[in-house]
């Protein structure tokens, strides 16, 4: 599976040698894998690797457990990390945005800040081939045109998903 988004990675160049990579470190499956993947990428690439990770205050103590399980990955593996803790639900409301709206403002915003300070090439986001169809589906009944159809990028702007040539259960049987 590892050759399989090497070669992914080839197709699109998501990656060069030297890159400045942050990776998007949510503690889940996925976002290990990809954790892995770019660990395993390190040293042949000489690649620069930072995480970062949002709490986003809504899963309660296994949100917390998350947040200490990717610092502890973090520095095993003397990768530095940026985290950020905040109240979706509440900053939601504020804003009139659904949670999982919020969510994602407020994720992608720190992304950027944190890309901008540690001067990164590239923020790396774990979506895979099952979330490219199933954003396609839902492109789809909101009555997207070609455009939405077309799923999700391999890389747009700094933001590179090395992952879309794999699918979800692929990574968790792999793990």
């Amino acid at each position: 599976m590892i050759q399989k988004c090497k070669k992914f990675i080839s197709e699109y160049q998501l990656i060069k040698p030297k890159d400045r990579i942050l990776i998007a470190l949510s503690g889940g499956a996925d976002s290990v894998f990809l954790f892995y993947l770019l660990l395993q990428r390190r040293g042949e690439l000489e690649l620069d690797l930072r995480a970062v990770h949002v709490e986003h205050g809504l899963r309660g103590d296994q949100s917390i457990l998350d947040a200490q399980f990717v610092e502890r990955l973090c520095e095993r593996y003397q990768i530095p990390l940026q985290e950020y803790r905040c109240n979706i639900a509440k900053s939601a409301q504020k804003s009139g945005r659904t949670i999982e709206e919020e969510a994602r403002v407020v994720r992608y915003r720190f992304f950027e800040e944190i890309s901008d300070m540690w001067e990164v090439d590239k923020i790396a986001i774990a979506h895979n081939a099952t979330d490219d169809v199933e954003t396609i589906l839902f492109h789809m009944i909101r009555g997207s045109g070609l455009i939405g159809l077309t799923g999700i990028r391999p890389i747009r702007e700094r933001y590179i998903r090395p992952l879309l040539g794999i699918t979800g259960k692929e990574i968790r049987t792999f793990l």
